[in-house]
């Protein structure tokens, strides 16, 4: 398969090992790192579209004025609101995404780990997309590489 030139190119933080399907955690605290892949993923996703002044997350004082009343995690309606606030054009209507992690390490990196990990930062960028993930499709395996000095994940949306 040929890949066209990305329509948007993200640079995220490297998912946290604590999201892998391998790792025993209780599911409190996990709760907490996907929470805050999800909005990493959002945000950026956003900023990349070109929304100025784009905080880097949502504090329980902001969400009153966001027009989210209730005090848990947030939804997906309530990205979507807060995307749709934030992001006034029109998004890009990606179908697909390809993986490329930066690792720290030569050490040999499970891909199918890696792209579980990429879970919740997919959601993140699909609220931002004002999309469903489930139309987001794996468009190759994901590459792996080594990168000591600057370790991270790019994540390349196509239409």
């Amino acid at each position: 398969m040929t890949l066209t030139a990305p329509v948007l190119t993200l640079r995220l933080a490297l998912p946290a090992s604590e999201l892998s399907p391998n790792v025993q955690i209780h599911g409190a605290k996990k709760a907490g790192f996907v929470r805050y892949s999800r909005q990493a993923a959002f945000f950026t996703t956003l900023k990349a579209l070109g929304v100025p002044n784009v905080p880097s997350r949502i504090l329980l004082k902001d969400r009153p004025w966001l027009g989210v009343t209730h005090k848990g995690a947030l939804t997906s309606k309530d990205y979507l609101k807060i995307a749709s606030l934030l992001f006034k054009g029109t998004a890009p209507a990606v179908t697909g995404y390809t993986l490329h992690f930066h690792f720290p390490t030569k050490r040999l990196q499970d891909d199918d780990n890696a792209s579980s990990m990429f879970k919740s930062s997919r959601d993140g960028i699909a609220d931002a997309l004002g999309m469903n993930d489930g139309v987001l499709r794996h468009l190759s395996a994901p590459e792996m590489n080594y990168s000591s000095a600057d370790p991270h994940l790019e994540v390349r949306l196509y239409v």
